[in-house]
């Protein structure tokens, strides 16, 4: 009962956006890779989940793909900080499911050069219902 009364005044406090990405955190040195690529596609995931749908929801986004490019640095022993994803990460699906959850597929492209900065693209597809 407590944690309930605590969850409904931080949505009262801070609204419900800041809410949904306080749920969601990325690790911070994270090796480049596969477990990279885990770690932002489980971000994703649990952004776009603790946005809000009504039943039967169909996104208006539905059937589009988007893709988001970014910067990143490997260091000497194949890590990446992620943490600085995690904002301009959450941003870019906030506006592209107009804070509403929906059915989605993810996928990225990444490099991992060692002690040089990358590029990588997060691909988002919206389905349908």
């Amino acid at each position: 009962m407590k944690f309930m009364k605590l969850a409904i005044l931080a949505i009262a406090l801070i609204g419900a956006q800041q809410v949904a990405q306080a749920q969601c955190t990325m690790g911070g040195d994270t090796g480049c890779g596969s477990d990279m690529r885990d770690e932002i596609t489980a971000y994703a995931q649990c952004v776009i989940s603790n946005f809000p749908a009504p039943p039967n929801y169909n996104n208006p986004n539905c059937g589009n793909s988007y893709s988001y490019n970014f910067y990143y640095y490997v260091d000497g022993d194949g890590d990446v900080d992620l943490s600085s994803l995690e904002t301009p990460i959450y941003n870019w699906l906030y506006n592209i499911f107009g804070g509403q959850a929906g059915g989605r597929r993810i996928s990225m492209t990444l490099s991992c050069n060692e002690r040089a900065w990358n590029f990588g693209t997060l691909y988002v597809s919206i389905d349908c219902n």
